[in-house]
């Protein structure tokens, strides 16, 4: 009798190309990304030769949560947390990144790449926290005495990144120059807009007297900035276009760019000024948001004071000109979920995140309450645009002694980090 044929088996490895990328383009945590090219080095190759560039803002954000270390630890990194949100709030240690202090310190994060200020010789850069490679912005020797002037960790305000360097051919220095990646600064304290690109020698900036900057946003091949009186009489949205000098700054300044005011957009006429402002891009629409602060800004060391009490969502519509141009107020977002802070404002749909909702709004935010910094105040939270209500990220609520560890030992802002893969 003839011994039964034994079934044929392949390894996972043989996989044709085509249904790893199918399986890839499904995946919408970092976590799960990392798993699926960790199984063997074919299906690594497959997905980061075909599947990363169209993978960007896919991945639902990491929460970032800068603590201070223990005392028993001596590093020279910090004791970074990540909490991921759609995975029933798991706690990831993540550790490599500088430790942050009040003379190297985190001011936020564009495009999955965090923004570093190091105090003591007025360098910045850019780091992408998951494959640990840095580039330089230039120079902030500059603008020191606007540095010097604030409260330690407050100077720089924001840096927005008009898109990833992950993205493009900026990991070879020799191509810095030629690269269309432009970064902003805001910074508190100064009545300037200021702007580079890696590998750049010196920072451009256009002066506003009595004009301060609270938020930035490139937009449709311009750059979208939220300006205000220092003197708090005023706010309009300025609109530039920034337009590369081919001869990379040969007037000496080094930075190569030639920006244009296009557009100044009023804001709606119920509009606060005193509420905190963002620009956000979902759907392809312009939406400004508006955070209603309970309290009064006035500096003081009352923790429940100054904490987000709701939102408002304005978008813009009409024409490209000022007169044809409306502000409406939206009540629903939909499936849409908004991601604010000091990283770069960002749109998602709940649909690719199951258990996660819609029609809300995830923030968070860091205030300097006095000189001093050893008081620190951050204030975060998920509102919803139906019934009004704000509920504390599952953090704040966590019953463990983890969750109110962290919480304790915050040092730095807590930052929305949005994964990208290369």
């Amino acid at each position: 009798m003839a011994a039964a044929a034994q079934p044929q088996t392949k390894k996972w490895s043989e996989l044709p190309e085509e249904l790893i990328l199918m399986i890839g383009e499904r995946i919408n945590l970092y976590a799960d990304y990392v798993r699926f090219c960790s199984v063997c080095v074919s299906w690594y190759s497959a997905i980061a030769k075909n599947l990363c560039p169209s993978r960007q803002h896919q991945y639902f954000p990491f929460l970032l949560l800068p603590c201070e270390d223990d005392e028993e630890d001596n590093s020279d990194t910090c004791n970074h947390h990540l909490l991921s949100l759609p995975e029933n709030s798991n706690i990831y240690h993540f550790r490599g990144l500088p430790k942050q202090s009040t003379s190297l310190y985190c001011p936020g994060s564009s495009h999955g790449w965090l923004v570093m200020v190091e105090v003591s010789n007025f360098s910045i850069y850019l780091v992408n926290p998951f494959t640990k490679v840095e580039l330089p912005l230039p120079s902030l020797y500059k603008f020191r005495r606007v540095l010097k002037n604030q409260p330690p960790m407050f100077g720089v305000k924001k840096v927005v990144l008009s898109s990833s360097p992950s993205s493009s051919s900026l990991l070879m220095s020799s191509q810095f120059q030629s690269s269309n990646v432009v970064a902003v600064a805001i910074f508190n304290g100064l009545e300037a807009l200021t702007f580079s690109r890696p590998g750049d020698k010196t920072w451009g900036r256009i002066t506003f007297v009595g004009q301060y900057f609270s938020d930035v946003l490139f937009y449709r091949d311009h750059l979208y900035t939220i300006s205000g009186t220092v003197n708090g009489s005023s706010l309009q949205i300025f609109v530039f276009k920034l337009n590369v000098d081919i001869g990379g700054g040969g007037d000496g300044r080094g930075h190569g760019l030639v920006p244009k005011i296009v557009r100044t957009l009023q804001l709606p006429k119920s509009y606060n000024i005193g509420w905190r402002s963002y620009l956000v891009e979902s759907c392809g629409d312009l939406l400004l948001v508006a955070r209603d602060i309970g309290g009064n800004s006035v500096p003081n060391t009352n923790p429940h004071e100054g904490k987000t009490i709701g939102f408002k969502v304005f978008k813009l519509c009409g024409g490209n000109d000022n007169r044809s141009s409306t502000w409406v107020e939206m009540k629903n977002l939909g499936d849409r979920m908004l991601f604010l802070g000091v990283n770069s404002s960002l749109s998602l749909s709940s649909h690719d995140f199951p258990g996660c909702r819609g029609n809300s709004i995830y923030f968070t935010h860091w205030e300097c309450r006095t000189n001093h910094f050893n008081v620190k105040q951050y204030d975060m939270g998920i509102f919803n645009l139906e019934d009004k209500r704000i509920e504390p990220l599952p953090l704040q609520g966590c019953t463990s002694s983890t969750g109110r560890h962290l919480l304790q030992k915050l040092c730095a802002p807590p930052i929305w980090l949005f994964p990208y893969p290369n």
